[in-house]
């Protein structure tokens, strides 16, 4: 169960959704948990997949002792969470700013090869602290959407619009970057023009901003692996190529703080003194900051990865360092091992053909094995349906982004994508409102979307096969339906 809570498909990932249900039935309360889950995930389909729930008495009572162990740990480890997670994330920077200072672009491949099992053994395999706190993120998400079930207002709102307000997110330091760093060269004229012409900037800024190029050396070693598809090896970071900060910087620009829409004196606000609320902002808190642990994580096994590549191509094995992406762990790790005899440049050429076969491909949000007919679903005449987080009523230009080719600009664009990242965040400030194909209320980027104050809709099936860019679209944010028409 759980080496299959993820299931791979035509190049993309799924989670596989029966053994997250498997293994809520390890724990008390299942239909509660399950309902949970689902919301937090934004499942749209919930599946009725419950198998032990009509067990026998004799059956339930031999399991009750281990779902009571289960129980208190559960409790104990949130009672502890707050100090448990300082602590961990004080670990987490200690060991990443020792990493960052060693000299890998010389290590040989040994020291690449202990330096992934460091990463395994201290951080991937104790990754406790926080799926704790997601999952208590869920369970509290989950009760205040029971707690609130018969207010004035749908709970989903309440709980939306508080979120939405104050909240003190590690995801939005980069963005705090952008906007400070865009204060500092507004009136720079000659920066300017160069950012909006599209040439080259880092390699200028060294030579002649050394004060400005200090500053965004600096913001690269600490948030160099946030960019949008962060969690793909494959995806170049502002540590490979720092000329992608300039192009979200170029995005940033457009961002003005009266354009934010927030609520003024809203009737929402009286929930937010509630305890459950309050617990649950503090773990949404902490979730973000684990998060960007997670990508610093990825970021320095894909820094291994990169100087794996490049001693198998200097060695022959692999035709250019990028190679590496393609081939599995334990390759990897055999061909640095023992790399005498070995050639995989037939096997990347094969997997390279298929993974370009895949990129044509539109994959669906869901498969259900056996599989069956599928259809996209409407709303009145021809509109899409989803669900509100924030905004009023508003129309413009679609513009689809699915982590191909360059950034593109997103001044004053309708941004539909299948499904975001924190890394997509940098990309927000320019857009007019923002369409989620599948998504969830608590995902970090609706979060983020929130504190921002920009227009969203998520969950929306068949949005990126039915929008393409330069369509106009009419969101009306009252009924949570867009309306599409055909661009001239």
């Amino acid at each position: 169960m759980l080496k299959q809570l993820l299931y791979h498909h035509q190049g993309r990932i799924y989670y596989h959704i029966n053994n997250w249900y498997r293994g809520l039935l390890l724990l008390p309360s299942f239909r509660q948990n399950k309902a949970d889950m689902e919301a937090m995930m934004g499942l749209q389909e919930p599946v009725e997949f419950i198998t032990d729930q009509q067990a026998g008495i004799w059956r339930k009572l031999r399991k009750l002792p281990g779902l009571l162990r289960t129980y208190w740990y559960l409790l104990r480890s949130f009672k502890r969470l707050p100090g448990a997670a300082g602590f961990f994330h004080q670990q987490f920077d200690t060991w990443f700013t020792q990493f960052h200072q060693r000299p890998i672009a010389e290590m040989p491949a040994s020291k690449v090869l202990a330096g992934i099992e460091e990463l395994d053994f201290n951080f991937l395999k104790r990754w406790t602290i926080p799926i704790i706190n997601d999952f208590q993120v869920m369970m509290l998400h989950g009760k205040l959407l029971r707690k609130w079930s018969r207010e004035p207002y749908p709970a989903k709102e309440i709980i939306n619009r508080l979120l939405s307000r104050n909240i003190n997110l590690d995801s939005l330091a980069p963005n705090r970057f952008y906007q400070e760093l865009i204060g500092k060269v507004k009136d720079d004229a000659a920066f300017m023009e160069r950012l909006r012409s599209g040439v080259p900037m880092h390699a200028w800024v060294e030579n002649n901003r050394i004060t400005l190029f200090v500053f965004i050396e600096h913001f690269i070693l600490y948030y160099g692996d946030r960019v949008a598809g962060e969690l793909k090896m494959e995806t170049p970071t502002l540590r490979m190529d720092p000329e992608n900060l300039y192009r979200y910087l170029l995005n940033y620009s457009e961002y003005k703080e009266e354009n934010v829409q927030r609520d003024k004196d809203s009737p929402f606000e009286a929930y937010a003194s509630s305890k459950s609320y309050r617990k649950l902002r503090l773990a949404v808190e902490r979730r973000e900051l684990l998060r960007m642990d997670r990508s610093r994580l990825f970021g320095m096994y894909r820094t291994l990865f990169l100087r794996a590549g490049t001693i198998l191509t200097e060695e022959g094995i692999l035709e250019s360092k990028k190679d590496v992406f393609y081939l599995e762990l334990e390759e990897l790790k055999q061909a640095l091992r023992d790399p005498a005899g070995i050639n995989l440049k037939e096997r990347v050429r094969e997997r390279r053909e298929k993974f370009e076969a895949y990129a044509r491909v539109n994959p669906p949000g869901r498969i259900v094995l056996p599989s069956r007919s599928t259809r996209v679903p409407l709303f009145g005449e021809g509109k899409l349906q989803g669900e509100v987080i924030l905004g009023k009523d508003l129309e413009g230009e679609a513009l689809v982004y699915r982590m191909e080719g360059p950034i593109p600009d997103l001044k004053g664009k309708i941004l539909c994508a299948a499904r975001t990242d924190p890394g997509w965040v940098p990309l927000f400030p320019a857009c007019k409102a923002v369409l989620i194909e599948k998504g969830s209320s608590l995902s970090h980027s609706v979060i983020v979307l929130r504190e921002l104050g920009i227009p969203c809709i998520i969950n929306i099936p068949g949005l990126t096969q039915r929008v393409r860019s330069g369509m106009h679209l009419k969101l009306d944010f009252e009924q949570g339906t867009i309306s599409i028409t055909e661009h001239e």
